[in-house]
């Protein structure tokens, strides 16, 4: 069985070395960090990841864009955000996974692994290359 693979779309470098190395331990793959849509598209284009992990302070509501891109095509993602971000977010993923920085690396890794093991709706490709 391949490493699930958890996609990071995040603009700080701090934060982000802390949620990768959390995940690594926790013995997941990491993709990115991605900072741009276009980056993103082409990446899940090639390789699809597991779940996503996106940042809502990325510029220009960015992170919604990758959102939609990501459900289109069954990728389960959580969102991570300040606690006020929540109330700005678009009716559309209102029930989203949400998870408020900071956030503790444990809690990161247990909600990442249950959304991971949790079955998805749409058939995903099993030849995503890793292993």
């Amino acid at each position: 069985m391949p490493t699930p693979c958890v996609l990071l779309f995040q603009n700080d470098s701090n934060e982000t070395e802390i949620i990768k190395s959390a995940l690594t331990r926790s013995g997941f793959d990491v993709a990115g960090p991605f900072s741009g849509v276009q980056a993103v598209n082409e990446y899940i284009a090639a390789d699809q990841p597991d779940l996503a992990i996106l940042d809502t302070a990325s510029a220009d509501g960015a992170a919604f864009r990758v959102a939609r891109e990501l459900q289109a095509r069954g990728i389960p993602f959580v969102f991570y955000s300040e606690g006020e971000d929540i109330e700005s977010v678009s009716p559309e993923f209102r029930e989203s996974a949400f998870l408020e920085r900071p956030v503790a690396p444990t809690l990161l890794t247990r909600v990442v692994g249950r959304i991971i093991d949790q079955p998805t709706t749409k058939p995903r490709d099993a030849g995503r290359g890793r292993g």
